[in-house]
C-alpha cells in the first residue's frame, strides 16, 4: 500500500510529491487502528459471553481429552474410566475417535 504512494506516476514520492504518499500513510494508520479496535472489542465480547479459559479441572485432566475427546498418548483403561466419571455429561461422548477408525 505504501509503495503505491512512492512509485505512483507523476505524483509519487520519488517524483517529488509527498501528498499521495501522505494519504497512503494516513489510510494505513486508519486500517491498523480500525483492525486493532475491532479485534479488541470482539475479544472482550467473547470473554464476556463464553470466557477465554477452560476450567482448572479440565486443564488438570488435559486439554486433549477435555476439549477434543482424544489423546495423542496411550490412555490406559483405568485413566479413561476416571476421565469418564469426571465429565459433566456423565461420560457420554458424542463420538469416540476409536469408534470412527476403520480397520
Amino acid at each position: 500500500m505504501l509503495l503505491t504512494g512512492v512509485f505512483a506516476d507523476k505524483v509519487g514520492l520519488i517524483h517529488g510529491t509527498a501528498t499521495v504518499f501522505g494519504y497512503h500513510v494516513l489510510g494505513l494508520l486508519i486500517v491498523v487502528v480500525y483492525s486493532f479496535v475491532g479485534s479488541w472489542l470482539l475479544l472482550k465480547l467473547t470473554a464476556k459471553l463464553f470466557g477465554l479459559r477452560v476450567k482448572p479441572a479440565e486443564e488438570q485432566l488435559g486439554l486433549d481429552l477435555s476439549q477434543h475427546e482424544e489423546s495423542t498418548y496411550h490412555v490406559d483403561e483405568e485413566f479413561e474410566q476416571t476421565y469418564q466419571s469426571q465429565r459433566p455429561d456423565n461420560g457420554k461422548l458424542s463420538h469416540r475417535m476409536s469408534d470412527s477408525l476403520v480397520s
